[in-house]
């Protein structure tokens, strides 16, 4: 076997690893059998999104998004599969695009917390709740187009024949509410709930860990998860939910032969601090002596390690600070979670790994974003993310 084989080979050994862990925790998964291996179960997934696009798709709960005077982006439906992969020039608005899902997270935490109000809105008279955006990521100052004096609408589409519609009126303030129900419209948390089963998983864009980092309250690790300040509380986040740190440890193993990490350490003090170490070859490190791209490949799976089969994905700029080889085997693990995927990237490992209807190319002046029709590494060449050699 010659060393690119032997490479290749590796490389599956590990993803089989990875999704023996990942479907073990779903209990093998909603569409796996109890005789299924984890490889067939795999292999049944990837068959389901080889079918042509916008077929029924059970990974996608979320099958369009309709943005109307939001930002750079003016008029734009997106219609979406079970694996989405938004790629496109700087400032074509894919971060944009994925901020919108950030503000709909905002959302639908509030309506699962609180009572509903009867406004006038778009679409009439309803029941909606008003979203604090001051701690989002996502700015709001500029949220209509060209800082026009209009209204701003965003509309999510899903599977299960309901619509959830963002609003922000031209005089200010940001307001959420169910546009559409097969139902009645939900007029409780408890009604809001047993409607919207989904949940929003947002990875922000991700950095070098900090030196020291002290101890938080787990309410503030929580508010930060997905947030740029997540980098900072790394270490607070399996201190305060230890449970699952043994599967993420496995998943670390699995991914990055010859590391393993071990929970984190409280150091007394003035403020306390916590410190993670790992194990390289039989030496001990503290994980901020460790290279960034290990940092960042950290997080991100602790972001994994939580998502669930009826979750949204949300990453942007996954692939910084990380090797090629690592970005082309994240798409992979990604994929076994088993949530339907939103991603935006320059990577052109990722763009190349995924299927050509998987692939969205964001022009801030299109009116319509569907699916890639031609090869996934010629889109990759015109959008000058490979270059000939």
């Amino acid at each position: 076997m010659d060393d690119k084989s032997a490479e290749k080979a590796e490389e599956e050994r590990r993803l089989t690893l990875v999704e023996e862990l990942l479907l073990a925790r779903e209990g093998a998964g909603p569409q796996a059998t109890t005789s299924d291996t984890p490889r067939q179960a795999n292999a049944a997934a990837v068959a389901r999104e080889e079918r042509p696009p916008f077929e029924a798709d059970e990974k996608a709960h979320l099958q369009s998004i309709s943005l109307r005077g939001y930002k750079c982006l003016r008029h734009l439906d997106v219609h979406l599969a079970g694996t989405n992969i938004f790629t496109g020039p700087n400032n074509s608005g894919k971060s944009t695009l994925l901020g919108a899902l950030q503000i709909l997270d905002a959302g639908i935490r509030t309506a699962r917390r609180v009572e509903p109000t009867s406004k006038q809105t778009p679409d009439g008279s309803t029941y909606c709740y008003s979203v604090a955006t001051e701690r989002l990521t996502t700015s709001t100052e500029n949220v209509h187009t060209d800082l026009a004096d209009i209204e701003t609408t965003v509309r999510f589409g899903f599977r299960k024949g309901y619509e959830l519609s963002l609003w922000f009126p031209a005089a200010g303030g940001c307001y959420f509410y169910v546009s559409e129900c097969e139902g009645r419209i939900p007029r409780s948390p408890k009604t809001f709930r047993d409607l919207v089963d989904i949940n929003v998983r947002l990875v922000p864009v991700l950095g070098p860990l900090e030196h020291d980092e002290p101890l938080l309250q787990q309410a503030t690790v929580d508010r930060n998860l997905a947030t740029h300040r997540a980098a900072r509380n790394f270490r607070n986040y399996w201190h305060h939910y230890p449970d699952d740190f043994e599967k993420f440890a496995e998943l670390i193993s699995s991914t990055w032969p010859g590391v393993t990490v071990e929970a984190p350490e409280l150091t007394p003090g003035q403020p306390p601090t916590l410190h993670m170490f790992c194990q390289e070859h039989r030496i001990t490190r503290e994980l901020y002596w460790m290279g960034f791209g290990f940092q960042v490949w950290c997080q991100l799976l602790t972001h994994v390690s939580r998502v669930g089969s009826t979750d949204l994905l949300v990453i942007d700029e996954p692939e910084t600070y990380l090797h090629p080889v690592i970005q082309r085997q994240l798409l992979a693990i990604l994929r076994a979670t088993g949530a339907q995927l939103l991603v935006a990237t320059h990577s052109a490992p990722i763009v190349m790994g995924a299927r050509p209807h998987e692939v969205f190319n964001i022009r801030r002046r299109a009116r319509t974003a569907r699916p890639e029709r031609r090869p996934s590494r010629a889109l990759a060449f015109q959008l000058g993310l490979l270059e000939d050699t």
